[in-house]
């Protein structure tokens, strides 16, 4: 009886599922994992910081528009 598992029920390495992602070293993908997640980290926290760039230029406007207005 030719069967992919041993006497004691376990799957041998050479019988499993030979996929596309099996034929890539396990370093190559992780360290392609790590670049996307670094680089979508990345890109999150530059637009993270241009919003409240924007903000702080939005709020230093209106403080000067509120001393012009106040301003007697």
């Amino acid at each position: 009886m030719s069967s992919a598992h041993d006497t004691k029920g376990t799957v041998r390495p050479e019988s499993r599922n030979n996929t596309a992602s099996n034929s890539i070293p396990a370093s190559d993908s992780v360290d392609a994992a790590a670049r996307r997640a670094f680089g979508s980290t990345t890109q999150y926290l530059q637009a993270e910081l241009e919003a409240s760039g924007s903000d702080l230029g939005l709020l230093e406007k209106l403080n000067d528009a509120s001393i012009t207005k106040y301003e007697g």
